[in-house]
């Protein structure tokens, strides 16, 4: 590519270095003394070389850009760099990324249209080079080659624009399908990288509520286990505080009942008593009137034998027997009742608070 345009630059060069023969012919004249008039207007073959020279550098410019991007399309380093910089103005959006590539196409194409219609117009003033020394009468040997020359240098330069031009798109499009892989990849792998760190978080989060969880639990179980052991004080406190008021309530129930067979006693021995005061008072006044209605020459009878048939006849012995039954009977119960009283445990009452 480069030695075509070579060729197709010193071909233009060569033009421009060829007389004009329409100057040629003309006789020479001095030159006139300086005046303010306007320049004078350019030959044909001037407007040849300077369109020339336009067609040249556009072409160049051209090529210069292609191999630009010829080389950035096969260099992976350009290719990241680029890539990161239209990941950074486009964010990954496959639209713009897209508008953005069309943008560099339409660069390239204008360059080459450029270059074509420069190319074009310096065949169009190789023309006119031409219809000019026609006109001026020159020999068609000379000019009719050179002719030839300019026109197929200015065709090979615009179908060489077209190539460059197509070269260039293909070349952009490969960079850019490249860099579309490389971004694809690259939100792929952020992707991953966040579902990875999502899930490294969520199980950070399990961890931490399991702990608080168990740590909840923990304490659950420690008032729980607190509460049953209240209740099971509280329950104990309250059967030991009523087996001691039952066994207190037992207590007072049998020294009543101890107290009362007590009395008993007590009445039955008084009863006895009283009856045996009586029965001697009976005796005593059996004594006397014995003694009073006996006659005179008839012994009296002896004391101790009198009053026991006195109390004999006179007071039920049974009756003073079954008094002194009941009485020691009574107290027997009574004793016997206060020694069977149930012993309180140690500690039984102090649990009463």
């Amino acid at each position: 590519m480069a030695l075509r345009l070579t060729v197709l630059a010193a071909l233009a060069v060569a033009a421009l270095s060829q007389p004009d023969p329409t100057q040629d012919a003309v006789a020479p004249t001095p030159a006139p003394p300086p005046t303010t008039t306007a320049a004078p207007t350019p030959s044909p073959l001037d407007k040849y070389k300077s369109s020339a020279k336009v067609a040249t550098a556009a072409m160049a410019k051209l090529e210069s850009a292609v191999s630009d991007l010829k080389g950035a399309a096969d260099d992976q380093e350009r290719i990241d760099a680029d890539g990161y910089e239209v990941l950074k103005s486009t964010g990954g959006n496959k639209h713009e990324i897209r508008d953005l590539e069309n943008q560099k196409i339409d660069e390239v194409k204008s360059l080459a249209d450029s270059a074509k219609g420069a190319a074009v117009d310096m065949g169009s003033r190789a023309s006119d080079v031409e219809a000019a020394r026609k006109t001026a009468g020159g020999n068609s040997s000379l000019y009719e080659p050179e002719y030839e020359k300019r026109s197929i240098a200015s065709k090979q330069m615009s179908d060489h624009a077209d190539d460059l031009s197509d070269q260039a798109v293909g070349n952009i499009k490969d960079m850019f399908d490249k860099i579309t892989r490389q971004i694809k990849e690259a939100e792929k792998g952020a992707k991953e990288a966040r579902k990875e760190k999502a899930k490294q978080e969520e199980i950070h989060m399990e961890k931490i509520v399991y702990q608080k969880q168990a740590k909840a639990n923990a304490i659950k179980a420690a008032e729980e286990a607190e509460a049953k052991a209240k209740a099971e004080a509280a329950a104990a406190a309250a059967k030991a505080q009523a087996d001691a008021e039952a066994a207190k309530s037992e207590q007072i129930a049998q020294e009543a009942a101890a107290k009362e067979a007590a009395a008993d006693a007590i009445r039955a021995q008084k009863l006895a008593e009283a009856a045996a005061k009586d029965a001697e008072a009976k005796r005593k006044a059996a004594v006397a009137a014995a003694a009073a209605n006996a006659p005179a020459d008839t012994p009296a009878p002896a004391v101790r034998g009198t009053a026991l048939a006195a109390t004999s006849r006179d007071t039920p012995a049974g009756v003073i027997m079954l008094g002194v039954l009941v009485g020691l009977t009574s107290m027997a119960a009574g004793v016997r009742a206060y020694r069977q009283r149930p012993t309180p445990e140690i500690n039984t009452y102090s649990m009463l608070g």
